[in-house]
């Protein structure tokens, strides 16, 4: 309830000048818990910001800024007139703007912190947020410290902790206070008041503190560079426990210094923690797709136990039973006659099961391209997602905005609002496969990832693919120069790729266009990946499946 109240007390009574005698333009919120008043006086435009957060609630003067958001007007039965006084209770962050015929109670503890604007019999007439509770008006009235007051205190309760009784008699201050006292005191806040029983040493600690926190300074404490604590004394067990201090002769200024410095900070650790987590969980799912791929590399061996499983199958063929999910058989073609279990497709013949065997790795040629395409486009995604990880490590927030952006574009991390892309970042909006491990091939997703492919992504000079009187994906060869040539093998690759992208997947031969991507354009009013194309080669092939 009481803490930061010397702070509102001590900032209020440095604005009070400028803000008193100053005219009400208009009132009005951009941020959830943010009322801001526009205030006039004389020639000079300002602004006074209340912030409600529970967190970091806050009592501001800026200049007027640029709108960035949405703007929600508020009391506007306030517009032209004059603030006739500011005044904070005693003991708690609760201000009232005084008015001729108004009043705005801003309370910033509880549960429901709350602004609210009432006539001069305190009934209510509107409020930033709803009005769910009734406001109880404080009105305390402080007991004044003296060392009497101490010396009772310790005479009647020895055994409470020092911290207990520093709060007792002066309840505005906060932990971070009270254990400066006991620093100041070389003694634990969890001490019992008997251990010290002196209530001169306490009283003159205390009253020096409450002197200190009212000369006006104000104090910024840092570690690691990061901005940590707002003080109004000059904390000396912070600085004894390693933090650098800067000092400023107007509250205001430090307060919003430091609150753009604890923002800044929190989005720090936010994008640090949201990018650490999604290459955490990225590089995990390459390195386990990397192992399957390793041990898909072992296709020879993997065929020829396929091949064993299947010959063993015809040859007991009229020993196994019909409808069998598997069959223990002794291997006839080794020495040992060892016995091997053969898994079975209960809804098949021995034949059957047979030739799925024999078929498994029919065409081991492609699987084995096939194999080397994937494990290239894996590997290169983790180093480039490791390479990230490592600068994570000591990126500036600008930095990581970049690698952000970039991680979107990978879908490592789902988009939030729509934004235009960098040409940095685009190209991770397709797939990607890499041929001979130096040419880049890029797939569109759809007609709209199509068209952004090639009108947007695609330089003149790269080649575009496309399967020939079908629907089908576009599919862009990136070519480093206009001046290099792709060799024909890429070429033929490229376009197995394409043909596997297209409706004609399953056929056993498909012609695939393709041409340099400057002689591809769009039809006026045609949807999106529908193109006209110009100068165009055709070459038949077979699709290639990246299935392994």
């Amino acid at each position: 309830m009481f803490k930061n109240y010397y702070l509102f007390k001590a900032q209020i009574g440095q604005i009070a000048p400028k803000v008193i005698g100053s005219e009400v333009v208009s009132v009005y919120t951009e941020y959830k818990n943010e009322l801001i008043f526009e205030l006039q006086k004389e020639n000079d435009l300002f602004q006074l910001k209340l912030s409600l957060s529970t967190h970091k609630p806050f009592i501001l003067i800026d200049s007027p800024k640029k709108q960035k958001n949405d703007r929600l007007n508020f009391f506007e039965d306030l517009y032209g007139h004059t603030i006739s006084n500011l005044n904070m209770a005693v003991y708690n962050k609760f201000l009232t703007i005084k008015f001729d015929s108004f009043n705005v109670c801003a309370c910033f503890y509880g549960t429901a912190p709350n602004i609210i604007l009432s006539d001069l019999s305190k009934n209510p007439l509107e409020s930033f947020k709803s009005l769910n509770t009734v406001i109880e008006y404080p009105n305390e009235i402080p007991v004044p410290i003296s060392q009497a007051l101490i010396t009772n205190a310790i005479s009647t309760t020895p055994d409470i902790k020092i911290s207990k009784l520093i709060r007792a008699v002066c309840p505005p201050l906060n932990k971070r206070m009270v254990n400066e006292i006991c620093f100041r005191m070389n003694t634990n806040s969890d001490d019992k008041v008997k251990q010290i029983n002196n209530s001169k040493l306490i009283y003159s600690t205390i009253s020096g503190f409450l002197d200190e926190i009212n000369s006006g300074d104000c104090f910024i404490y840092k570690k690691d560079k990061q901005a940590k604590y707002l003080t109004l004394f000059k904390s000396k067990l912070l600085l004894d426990s390693g933090f650098e201090v800067e000092i400023f002769k107007e509250i205001n200024k430090a307060w919003s210094i430091f609150i753009y410095e604890i923002n800044k900070n929190q989005t720090f650790d936010q994008l640090n923690s949201v990018i650490s987590n999604a290459i955490k969980k990225r590089k995990k799912s390459l390195e386990t797709a990397l192992k399957k791929i390793s041990f898909a590399e072992n296709i020879e061996d993997r065929k020829q136990d396929a091949d064993l499983k299947g010959n063993l199958i015809l040859t007991n063929k009229h020993k196994i039973p019909r409808g069998s999910s598997s069959a223990e058989l002794i291997n006839i073609f080794s020495d040992n006659h060892e016995k091997i279990v053969v898994k079975l497709n209960p809804k098949k013949t021995s034949v059957e099961n047979a030739n799925h065997y024999f078929n498994k790795y029919k065409n081991i040629v492609e699987k084995k391209k096939v194999i080397s395409l994937k494990k290239n486009m894996y590997s290169s995604e983790l180093a480039e997602i490791s390479k990230m990880d490592t600068k994570i490590q000591t990126a500036s927030i600008k930095e990581l905005q970049k690698i952000k952006e970039k991680l979107i574009g990978m879908n490592v991390i789902q988009q939030g609002e729509s934004k235009k892309e960098s040409s940095d970042t685009l190209k991770y909006s397709f797939r990607r496969l890499i041929l001979d491990n130096k040419w880049d091939i890029y797939i569109g997703k759809n007609n709209i990832n199509n068209d952004l492919l090639t009108f947007s992504f695609a330089n003149k000079w790269d080649i575009w693919m496309h399967a020939q009187g079908v629907q089908g994906a576009h599919v862009i060869i990136k070519v480093p120069g206009k001046d290099i040539s792709i060799p024909n093998s890429i070429i033929e690759q490229a376009a197995q790729i394409t043909a596997a992208n297209s409706k004609a997947k399953h056929s056993s031969t498909v012609p695939v266009i393709y041409t340099q991507a400057r002689y591809v354009s769009r039809i006026r009013k045609a949807l999106p990946g529908t193109v006209n194309v110009r100068n165009e080669k055709v070459i038949f092939v077979k699709p290639l499946s990246l299935n392994i």
